[in-house]
């Protein structure tokens, strides 16, 4: 049973993932964990502008919007970094399924940071 479960969660490891400009990335590489990396670090810039704003126009419905939308398209990651924080280890397959987010958090934050430029923020 052991051997079973260690090969599901091994098959889920791998894979590919394509980033916001079209490169494809295998979930196991150096490029990955640096993409990664510099996703993580994008969504928490653009919240750190958001949460700025919202404190300058409480309540704009397209802050929080944007907000609502990189917090929920980026949970897996942060999820992945708060375990790793607390040094609780990873879980495989959530960690899987999280690092195949990645993009969707990309484009999240992405589009947020370019509203916040549009909108001088």
């Amino acid at each position: 049973m052991a051997v079973i479960v260690l090969a599901a969660a091994l098959s889920a490891c791998a894979g590919a993932v394509r980033t916001g400009d079209g490169r494809e990335l295998a979930l196991r590489s150096a490029e990955f964990a640096a993409y990664a990396e510099g996703v993580f670090r994008l969504q928490n810039d653009v919240l750190d502008r958001l949460a700025f704003m919202l404190e300058r126009a409480p309540g704009d419905a397209q802050a929080l919007a944007h907000e609502d939308r990189v917090l929920a398209r980026c949970a897996g990651i942060n999820a992945i970094a708060v375990r790793r924080r607390d040094e609780r280890g990873t879980r495989v397959l959530a960690d899987a399924r999280a690092a195949r987010q990645v993009p969707e958090c990309e484009a999240a934050a992405s589009a947020a940071a370019l509203w916040l430029d549009a909108a001088g923020n």
